[in-house]
């Protein structure tokens, strides 16, 4: 999920697909992971406030000095998601 703060206030937040991608990710179906483009006001209070977004440093891309290092850490923080989610889900590799 894509977080500036245009999304935060626009009838997106009150739409079917968040809604919908917040029960998924509560029962275990999907991983939501906001991904902080512009800084925002009262993340905590929209629906997915409660999750932790990437970068995991707080800091929204725009306000990087170079945003190709900003995506490059976000799309390394998705990996490490998608890679934890692997082995959650395949005992075998946990061994």
């Amino acid at each position: 999920m894509l977080i500036s703060s245009d999304f935060i206030v626009s009838q997106q937040l009150n739409d079917v697909d968040v809604k919908r991608a917040m029960e998924r990710n509560d029962a275990k179906e999907a991983t939501v992971i906001p991904v902080l483009l512009r800084p925002t006001d009262d993340l905590e209070e929209a629906p997915f406030g409660k999750l932790l977004s990437i970068p995991r440093n707080g800091k929204p891309v725009t306000k990087w000095s170079d945003r190709d290092e900003a995506f490059a850490e976000i799309a390394k923080e998705i990996r490490n998601v998608v890679e934890a989610l692997k082995k959650q889900g395949n005992p075998q590799s946990a061994h």
